[in-house]
């Protein structure tokens, strides 16, 4: 993050972990294979979000019986 923020500055909004960075948000894109995402508790990140949160999954990580409660939508699968 800090050569992120060298680089680009305040232009985004950096967030401290995956909980801090989806607190009152609609929609997850997800574009990592860190472990720290694929391993994640789903149902309580949702209740983190807004109602009726949205997963754009462009690299095919997940199944969608792990996502209950969100609309999933995949990438080139």
């Amino acid at each position: 993050m800090d050569e992120c923020k060298r680089r680009i500055g305040d232009v985004v909004t950096y967030a401290k972990g995956l909980h801090d960075s989806v607190l009152d948000t609609q929609v997850i894109f997800h574009v990592t294979e860190w472990k720290e995402f694929r391993m994640s508790n789903w149902k309580i990140i949702k209740q983190s979000m807004k109602p009726n949160p949205v997963m754009i999954d462009g690299r095919n990580a997940f199944e969608t019986d792990i996502l209950e409660g969100f609309e999933y939508w995949s990438i080139g699968r």
